[in-house]
């Protein structure tokens, strides 16, 4: 950010990303219980490979929902990895 913006400021509040373990946490909650998903979603390894942050992995969950919804059937990996693109 630019430095005369930031003295503007009074807070400063800083996020941090969510860890591995968080992240796992994030996508694991983030599907709603009763959504119909495939046994092959990997939660460990998206979030190993997606260090990113709770609200992106909650716009890939719905839109891997759109995706499944789409052609009938269960949210697959397949899913999550296209949504992620």
């Amino acid at each position: 950010m630019d430095d005369a913006f930031l003295r503007r400021l009074h807070f400063i509040v800083e996020f941090p990303f969510p860890n591995n373990t968080q992240r796992r946490r994030i996508w694991k909650q983030t599907f709603p219980r009763q959504t119909p998903m495939s046994e092959d979603i990997d939660f460990e390894f998206l979030s190993r490979r997606l260090k990113i942050t709770g609200g992106n992995i909650k716009n890939i969950v719905l839109n891997a929902a759109f995706l499944a919804a789409a052609n009938p059937g269960k949210v697959s990996m397949k899913h999550v990895i296209i949504a992620a693109k």
